[in-house]
Parts: structure tokens; sequence; C-alpha cells
């Protein structure tokens, strides 16, 4: 097992939430682009909520640094897969349902160079210039990538001539594109969204260790993993649990709170074990001990 590969970012500490009864019933969201957007994202699906139940459902947006600050605030969190594990192996908190995307209700991670770098396989990154995103906690664009080179043998800390951080996805491609970087690690659907958006040329790029298998329709380099989940906090009700899966469960493809939050709706809850798997293996909060 890969230990002390890197300590746990801000942003997917544990959130505290007691059982007291709340007001309202509250769900909180990860906002990584700001509490307005995570408002206006969701906030139809609040609303079909508080209709479906018949009881008032409010969206409670919380920074990545306000996560420890969130005790006894909500009932219920949608979570990326990687806050969703340290809630369910912390909290006890019960996985519900899965984010369906337009690309799926998984997703995989990518590790993209220049068609004309000579880069192919991950052997041929060793020595090489490499970006990603949070590491230790973006599951699409360092964990993903980070856990299929470390099967092979590649630790991507040591092995590369450079490993940094980077600020967003679509820049990470464009450093790519430019030559200032040999590789990056972004989360599937990202190449296809930039050429779509003729930003770039997806056959300008290749993918490292391309996966030809099942499911390969978007270009990947890893397997796919569980998208965002829907959970309950320990100690909420189980009439309400059960009033909420069914309700999220039931938001339709077309409806307002789909197209407003750009997904097709839920599907239920995908196992997480690979998720855990990759967690564990890489010494990742909650197994960094």
């Amino acid at each position: 097992m890969l230990k002390n590969l890197i300590v746990a970012a801000t942003g997917i500490a544990t959130v505290l939430v007691s059982s007291a009864i709340l007001a309202d019933v509250s769900i909180g969201v990860i906002a990584p682009r700001g509490k307005d957007n995570a408002n206006k994202r969701w906030s139809e699906y609040a609303s079909h909520l508080t209709k479906d139940i018949g009881e008032k459902v409010k969206i409670i947006p919380f920074l990545p640094n306000e996560i420890l600050k969130s005790t006894d605030k909500v009932n219920f969190m949608l979570a990326n897969p990687t806050q969703a594990v340290i809630l369910m192996e912390t909290k006890n908190a019960a996985n519900l349902a899965t984010l369906n995307k337009k690309g799926g209700a998984q997703f995989g991670g990518v590790i993209v160079a220049r068609k004309d770098s000579g880069i192919k396989v991950s052997n041929d990154l060793i020595g090489k210039k490499v970006m990603g995103l949070k590491f230790g906690a973006a599951a699409g664009a360092y964990l993903f990538q980070t856990y299929h080179l470390v099967k092979k043998g590649i630790n991507p800390h040591e092995d590369f001539s450079s490993f940094t951080e980077g600020k967003k996805q679509d820049e990470l491609v464009m450093k790519v594109k430019n030559g200032s970087i040999d590789a990056a690690f972004i989360r599937t659907g990202i190449l296809e969204n930039m050429t779509r958006e003729n930003k770039i040329n997806i056959n300008d790029f290749v993918v490292i260790d391309r996966e030809t298998g099942e499911n390969s329709r978007i270009a990947r380099t890893t397997r796919l993993y569980p998208e965002w989940s829907l959970l309950a906090m320990s100690g909420t009700n189980s009439g309400l649990v059960n009033k909420i899966k069914r309700a999220t469960l039931n938001v339709d493809s077309h409806s307002k709170a789909a197209e407003n939050a750009k997904i097709l709706g839920f599907v239920r809850a995908i196992d997480m074990q690979p998720m855990k798997d990759v967690m564990m293996e890489l010494g990742v909060f909650p197994y960094d001990d």
C-alpha cells in the first residue's frame, strides 16, 4: 500500500452532523464554484422534493473549507465520491442515490498528452512534467490516475520530473496543447466538451493507456467509478430518508430540477467499494493511519 502519499486536502474533511431534528428538511451541497452557483443549480431540485414529499426542503451550500463547521445543519448531503466515502466511513452516512449525468452515472480519469509527444503508455510518463488537481482529494483529476499508475509500479510523486497542481482542468489541457507540460490528469468528458466548444481538436491528443473495453465511448485511462452521491446523515428519521430517496429517484430527465442542475436525474446507489479501494491503496483520509 502506498502510504503517506499525500495528506488529505482541505475540502474532504469529515462533516459532523448531529441527529437533532431540524426545522426544515435540509440538503447540504458542496459548492466548489461558490454558494450562489450551488443555490442556483440545485434550487429546482429542492422545489421538486418539497412538492413530492409535502415538506419544505432547502439547500445549504458549503464551501470546501466550511465542512467542519456544518455540525447539525443538514439531514442529507450531496457529495462527490471522495467526500461520500469519508461520510460513509466516519459518520455512518447511508448512500441513497447516485447522480446521473449526460455522460452516465459513472466517470473515470484521463491521462492526456499531445499526439506528437511520443507518450503512449504509462512507462512513457517517467521523467516527464505532469499536472493534476487537488492532490489527495480530486477523484477524476488525481486519485483515479494515481491509483492506475501505482498498480503499474509508478509513483507520480517520485517518478515524474515534476508533478504539480493546477486550478482548472481546461487550463491543464491547454498547457498540454502548448507544450508547457507533457501530460495532465483530467476527468472523463473534458476532452469531448472542449472539442465541442472549439477550444481544441481531440485528434491532436492521445489518451495514455486508453481503455478500449466496455463503456469506452468516452476517452478514458482508468476504470469507471460512481458519480456524486446523495447521502442520508446518521440519525435522520427513516421515514424521511425513504421519502427523499423515492422523490430523488423520481427526478425526470426533462424536469426543471434536472435541466437546472444539468443532469439526467439519479439512479439507485452504485456500490462505493471501488472508490474505497482507491483511497485505501493511496492512504488518504480516512485510511491514512
